[in-house]
Formats: structure tokens, sequence, C-alpha cells
């Protein structure tokens, strides 16, 4: 959390494996491969970089050209590591440039080495379902050529359905589902190709809320009008099985 002082402000950020140090992330995620993501959800980027050269990095600039699908008027500039300058260009280039950094190479000083920005922006209002928001940074050290980040991305879309399967029965191969998560349907897959069976959905209070029978071994689920929330689902063939777990609808 920041401190009272409108001078200072903490970061915290998640602690990973080994990755490129000059690099881009968005939050949030989003929700499985595609980074699902509701239409008009603010997006916060974080930029880090870092000086791997041979000497003491003097300027850094780092420039962002902005998605059509978001909205350059909304940026908000956020924490950094050091001071630095915040400029739109042409509309759309944000800039931020770091004077006088004096930041070390890191065969002198790794720990110093290192420095971030972040930064807010609003999606240009109700971008359809489908549409892929794409983000990358460019990051100038002195007038060396630039070193360009990975290229970060979210999609967006709703009811997404996070499904989560309990172990299968003694002596019996746990379900498949997928997609996973999806948007709207998912398809229930069983280990034994059974003539029929069961699909019990229950909310998270216990009632009763779509039972439906099924053949041929596979269940394909629908949302249809279902609200967002936990459910618990309950799949039984004509072999005696039973497969349990939980859906989150979103």
């Amino acid at each position: 959390p920041n401190s009272d002082n409108p001078f200072e402000s903490a970061d915290c950020q998640e602690n990973i494996g080994s990755f490129d140090p000059n690099d881009k992330q968005g939050f949030p995620k989003g929700y499985g491969d595609q980074h699902l993501v509701k239409a008009n959800t603010d997006i916060e980027y974080l930029i880090r970089f870092q000086n791997t050269g041979t000497d003491t990095a003097f300027s850094i600039v780092v420039l962002d050209t902005l998605s059509q699908y978001l909205d350059a008027a909304s940026v908000r500039a956020g924490t950094a590591s050091h001071p630095y300058n915040f400029a739109v260009l042409d509309g759309k280039v944000l800039r931020f440039q770091f004077d006088n950094v004096m930041l070390p190479d890191s065969n002198i000083n790794e720990n110093a080495s290192h420095g971030f920005v972040k930064f807010t922006v609003s999606q240009k209002p109700d971008n359809p379902d489908g549409t892929r928001i794409e983000n990358r940074a460019a990051i100038f050290f002195d007038f060396n050529d630039p070193v360009l980040t990975n290229t970060t991305f979210h999609t967006i879309g709703d009811h997404f359905i996070l499904v989560s399967t309990d172990e299968g029965p003694d002596n019996a191969a746990a379900i498949h589902v997928y997609p996973n998560p999806a948007s709207g349907e998912a398809l229930f897959e069983m280990p034994l190709r059974a003539l029929s069976g069961t699909f019990v959905l229950s909310n998270n209070i216990g009632q009763r809320v779509r039972s439906e029978q099924f053949s041929g071994g596979r269940y394909r689920f629908s949302r249809g009008l279902l609200p967002a929330g936990m459910y618990f689902y309950e799949i039984s063939n004509v072999d005696g099985q039973r497969f349990t777990g939980k859906i989150i609808l979103k």
C-alpha cells in the first residue's frame, strides 16, 4: 500500500522465475490463455527495464504506442522507480522520459540496474467481444537502438466458464473438460464411452438449477441464462460411475 506521504509510493510485484529484464505486463491478467476481460475494464500496464550494457545509462526514454482500442485521453501515469517526465505524442504515443537517471549497468550494481514505470488506461467504450488489445513498449538507453518488450494482450469477452474436476471414482480416470475456460459452453467427456448419463448442476446453496440426460459419453454444457456465480456439478453414468466438480460462471 502507498504511504500517507504524497511523495512516496510503494510497488508490489509478483515473485516469478527467470524473465527478460525488459518486459511488459498487463493487469488484470485476464482469464485463460486468451486473457479474457470484460469490455470497459481499465487496464494497468507495468513496463520493466534493466541496464545490461557496459556503462551507466544517463537517459532512458520509454515509448508506448497505444492500441486503437484504448483511450489515450484517459491515461493516468503512475508509479515509477525513478522521477520522469510524461507526455502524449501524436495523440497515441506515450513517452516516459527519465533524465539524468544515472542507472548503473548490471555488471557494476545488479540490484540498482533495474527500473520500472506503470500507467493505467481505459478502453474505448464498448469494445465488441473478440477484440484483441495488444501493447508493447520500446526502451531507449541513451543513444542506443531501442529494446522492444514482449507484446502483452487481452481479449474482450464475457460469460467465462472456469471448471475444476474432483478425482474420479476408484480405478477410473477423471473426466476431461474443454475448452477451459470457455465462453458460454463447455464439453464434458467421460473416460468410458457410456451409452447415457445424467448431468446435475446445483448453485452454491444446494438448489438444483439444471438436470439433463446425455448420451454417447459426452455432455455439452450451455450456460444459457444462468447468472454469474459458483455452481457444483455431478455426472453419473449407466456404469454407476459418479464425477463431481465445480463451475464458476463469470
